[in-house]
């Protein structure tokens, strides 16, 4: 994480576009990211990119009772893969996200990710 990021979390502001919303800009030298707990709502732009951009979840306990929504918000055929930290049962990677206004809606019980929604072409 970023120390943008965390100072505003600190702060309770944000300091990226989007009214709160964590927007990620991939691009050659930055192709993984990790997700904090409160980084519920999260845009992600691979227009610039030619790889794959990893999103990784926060842990699975730590996020009980969250929901995240996850969206593209530009993209040029680059992949968005979202992970788990291995934590959670029964998870698959989502690794169709690749359109723009690709999206999903993501619950935690604690124990286990769960999708409660998918808008992928």
């Amino acid at each position: 994480m970023s120390m943008e990021r965390r100072e505003a979390a600190l702060n309770d502001m944000s300091v990226l576009p989007g009214a709160g919303d964590l927007y990620i800009v991939a691009s050659s030298s930055n192709t993984s990211d990790s997700l904090e707990v409160y980084e519920q709502y999260v845009r992600v732009d691979t227009n610039t990119n030619s790889q794959a951009f990893t999103l990784t979840l926060p842990p699975v306990s730590l996020a009980k009772g969250k929901i995240y929504s996850i969206a593209m918000d530009l993209a040029a055929g680059s992949a968005l893969k979202i992970q788990d930290r291995d934590d959670s049962e029964d998870w698959s990677d989502i690794t169709t996200m690749d359109l723009t206004d690709d999206a999903v809606l993501l619950f935690s019980d604690g124990k286990r990710w769960f999708t409660l929604s998918s808008e992928i072409a």
